[in-house]
């Protein structure tokens, strides 16, 4: 299965933590509740994570 990889920008991210909540498998937060990135998602996934983003802290990283 094609995995995609995304990235927090970790100046823009608030931690208001729904990428979490979204994909909890891929991604937990730490203890000030902003967000690791542990795994990357399946792509309708990753476009869920990078489009609830409130802050748009999360993106879409591209492939190597």
């Amino acid at each position: 299965m094609n995995r995609q990889p995304i990235d927090i920008d970790r100046i823009a991210c608030k931690g208001h933590g729904i990428c979490a909540a979204l994909a909890p498998h891929a991604i937990e937060l730490d203890e000030w509740g902003y967000p690791i990135v542990r795994d990357g998602l399946d792509p309708r996934e990753a476009n869920d994570v990078v489009t609830h983003c409130p802050v748009r802290a999360v993106l879409a990283a591209q492939r190597n």
